[in-house]
């Protein structure tokens, strides 16, 4: 009997045993499985977007709840086109809390510029484009645009202020010489006799007409006009053909003088700027702008004595008179 109870309690134990191992076990693989499955409802997986758009990117990213910060790096490998994504921090797989620290993305911005590029001879629309899509705000445009007659067609750039070549060490803002093309009616087949000298001078500037002025006759009383011009008003002038207008002297009256001096325009790949300004009590009066090349040019002052006159080209001054 005591051999019986003994083998009975035996066979017990073996079984409340084999019950706690076997509950011991589900309670560990049930941990790990929880471990491996689960994540914090605040998280979420990082996806790859390293070699997709950043549109597309930035859609992946919204839809895991995710933030961006991106940053733009020139390329030297044309196969990495403007907006594709290059890197991604922090990795693919990696956890992120949703809507918490963004997500580093480096976007390429294109090929690495170093110089201007020479836009002579396109159309505008097309340069806004251009400089839009290759410079990623390198570059702008100087605004308002310069518009000069021409033979080359309506639109078309016709020159640009730095040249094609400059070195491109910062952001820089481009001045463009726009086509108007051949305008009818052009102003400088117009009547200038019987103008005053300061209307006519800006007249001519703005139609960038090659002039001389040119004081002739006895002086009479009253503010200089022109008297006579060369062509005549309803001429065709050839191309470079100097303009010339006449002018009374007048009696200088309250110390006002009449005088004339010449500026010679060099050659240049585009028209030059040209500034003519008058100086007194440290104001500035701007008599002439035209935009020329390759000319010399006569223009016309009527200002009162000590006023001095104040040359420009481009922008920098090239001299300065004082009259007496």
């Amino acid at each position: 009997m005591a051999e019986q109870r003994e083998e009975i309690n035996k066979s017990a134990r073996l079984v409340v045993m084999s019950a706690l191992i076997s509950v011991l076990a589900m309670l560990v693989l049930s941990g790990v499985t929880i471990l491996s499955t689960s994540k914090p409802k605040d998280e979420t997986i990082v996806p790859r977007v390293v070699g997709i758009s950043l549109s597309e990117a930035m859609l992946l990213l919204q839809n895991s709840d995710l933030k961006a910060n991106i940053t733009t790096r020139f390329v030297e490998d044309e196969q990495f086109a403007a907006g594709l994504v290059l890197e991604q921090r922090p990795l693919a797989g990696s956890y992120r809390r949703v809507n918490g620290e963004p997500v580093e993305l480096t976007v390429s911005a294109g090929l690495a510029i170093t110089t201007l590029e020479d836009f002579i001879g396109m159309r505008m629309e097309d340069v806004r484009t251009a400089i839009v899509s290759r410079y990623n705000g390198l570059i702008t445009i100087k605004e308002p645009l310069i518009y000069l007659s021409s033979q080359e067609p309506l639109g078309t750039i016709i020159g640009q202020d730095p040249k094609a070549g400059e070195p491109l060490s910062g952001p820089v803002a481009v001045s463009f010489l726009v086509s108007r093309g051949m305008v009818a009616n052009n102003p400088m087949l117009t009547a200038y006799e019987g103008l005053a000298v300061e209307r006519v001078l800006i007249q001519a500037g703005q139609n960038n007409l090659p002039f001389h002025f040119i004081i002739e006759g006895e002086p009479t009383d009253g503010h200089p006009v022109i008297v006579r011009q060369e062509p005549p008003a309803g001429s065709e002038l050839e191309s470079g053909e100097v303009v010339r207008f006449y002018l009374q002297p007048s009696s200088n009256p309250n110390g006002m003088i009449l005088g004339t001096r010449e500026v010679i325009v060099p050659e240049h790949a585009t028209p030059i700027k040209l500034e003519i300004v008058a100086l007194r009590e440290e104001k500035e009066e701007l008599l002439l702008t035209t935009y020329q090349q390759g000319v010399s040019l006569i223009f016309a002052y009527y200002q009162p004595a000590g006023t001095q006159i104040i040359v420009r080209v481009n922008g920098q001054e090239q001299g300065r008179i004082e009259i007496n």
